[in-house]
């Protein structure tokens, strides 16, 4: 903007609640809905910027693995408006208040997105903050959140078997991701957005 415009400007990003992230509990979540823990999990609503028939095509896909959408996709949503059939190892949940949507990050094997665009997902920093294996589409918002392909494996759109086979990468090679957890602390926690904010707002530099 400085460059082009003339005019100061300061990037900051969307801030992640880390302690909420650590007060997740995968056990709770598996009890509540009677899942074992260690499933493929997809967050969103019934929006075709989601993508959710991505989740569902990769569901049926990959038959022997149990996959979870949480967000409110019905059956009757996915058999009426995507026009595809439900796999039997597709489970579909609700809306879940946050606490308990990061009780299923935590309780997920792999995490993945299949949006077709986002901004800066907080979703994806939270699946880095408890450190998940998590699977993004080459799309701007997911690679600014995991540095490109540093915290994440990618996949392109439309392309089911790449999103497959990083799928079952996922799932085969687990991978401590502490390096993405620390990304998430070192830009992304809401204590070091705050105080960036803090100093914008008395006319200080961030």
């Amino acid at each position: 903007m400085q460059d082009q415009y003339g005019i100061e400007s300061a990037w900051l990003p969307n801030g992640v609640d880390v302690q909420a992230c650590d007060d997740a509990v995968a056990a709770r979540f598996c009890r509540r809905w009677k899942i074992a823990p260690g499933f493929v999990l997809w967050v969103g609503r019934m929006d075709p910027v989601k993508n959710p028939a991505e989740f569902v095509r990769l569901a049926s896909t990959l038959s022997g693995i149990q996959f979870v959408m949480v967000g409110g996709v019905t059956k009757r949503d996915i058999e009426q408006e995507l026009k595809l059939p439900v796999p039997h190892n597709l489970r579909l949940l609700p809306a879940l208040p946050h606490p308990r949507t990061l009780d299923a990050l935590a309780a997920a094997a792999v995490v993945v997105v299949t949006s077709f665009k986002e901004g800066l997902p907080t979703l994806v920093l939270e699946a880095m903050t408890l450190q998940k294996q998590l699977v993004v589409p080459d799309e701007p918002g997911c690679l600014d959140a995991t540095d490109g392909d540093l915290h994440a494996l990618i996949y392109h759109h439309g392309n089911m078997q790449e999103l497959m086979e990083v799928v079952c990468r996922s799932m085969a090679e687990p991978v401590c991701r502490q390096s993405a957890r620390s990304r998430i602390l070192t830009q992304f926690d809401w204590r070091i957005v705050a105080a960036q904010l803090d100093r914008v707002y008395q006319g200080q530099n961030p």
